[in-house]
């Protein structure tokens, strides 16, 4: 699944789970997913992969999960720090 845009996915009955690999196109600028619930990439055990294709020092991606927990089961491909 690839993500080119801001995303918001609305608070619902189940958490927000991607079992494939994930790619977000971030680019200069900032780029923002924000979950209504419970959020995780990977499934426990997988060899799945976040990738955040583009990401330099003058472009951001922030992902919001408010009240909620993040849970990354994968790899992160991509991170500048």
């Amino acid at each position: 699944m690839t993500f080119n845009d801001n995303v918001t996915l609305n608070h619902g009955d189940t958490d927000s789970i991607f079992h494939n690999d994930v790619n977000f196109n971030v680019g200069l600028g900032s780029k923002t997913f924000t979950s209504g619930n419970n959020l995780m990439f990977g499934d426990p055990g997988t060899n799945k992969h976040v990738t955040l294709n583009g990401l330099s020092n003058n472009s951001a991606l922030t992902i919001n999960t408010p009240n909620n927990t993040l849970t990354f089961n994968s790899f992160v491909d991509g991170l500048v720090i």
